[in-house]
């Protein structure tokens, strides 16, 4: 009898070391949380819809958290609409236990975009004037991009984030 268990025990701690194993270095595909995603970027603002096909899970034991990816983002906002190259979340596995802010950490890489249609849209989140002058200034150009932004416990973003990008082609007047 207890050879039976423990040959049960056994299996079942190598089937889950495996499983946890395979989610570390191969990861999950899914489209069964996009649903979920969605709904919870809408909440955030009801304007805003984030558009993507699939996603990937990878599990990272070192940090203790997910790596959450998804396929072909493109982020629309009104009328606007931007194509994103990266798009990828990492989830505190901690705060899923706790009920805190799960996103540690945000990756974003945009594709080359108009930067007239780029000022637009934050004017519509921000509606500061600046980005109205810029848009009158800015007679064409393009911009890419990336950017990682650290969250903190409560989902403020800390000042410890890094962006980086290049204009192309821009043609501006002045005064």
């Amino acid at each position: 009898m207890i050879k039976w268990v423990s040959r049960i025990f056994l299996i079942l701690f190598f089937s889950i070391t495996l499983f946890i194993f395979y989610l570390s270095f191969v990861g999950l595909s899914t489209d069964f949380f996009n649903d979920h995603i969605k709904k919870k970027t809408r909440e955030t603002n009801q304007n805003l819809n984030l558009d993507f096909e699939k996603t990937y899970f990878l599990l990272n034991l070192r940090n203790l958290n997910i790596k959450v990816k998804l396929n072909n983002p493109k982020i629309k906002f009104h009328q606007s609409t931007f194509d994103l190259n990266k798009l990828v979340f990492y989830l505190s596995i901690k705060s899923f236990f706790n009920k805190d802010f799960a996103i540690q950490k945000a990756e974003v890489i945009l594709k080359d975009t108009k930067i007239s249609k780029l000022s637009n849209f934050i004017y519509q989140l921000n509606k500061s004037p600046i980005y109205l002058i810029t848009n009158q200034i800015i007679n064409q150009g393009k911009l890419n991009g990336e950017a990682i932004i650290n969250f903190d416990e409560l989902g403020r973003i800390k000042n410890d984030y890094y962006i980086k990008g290049s204009l192309i082609n821009l043609h501006a007047k002045f005064l």
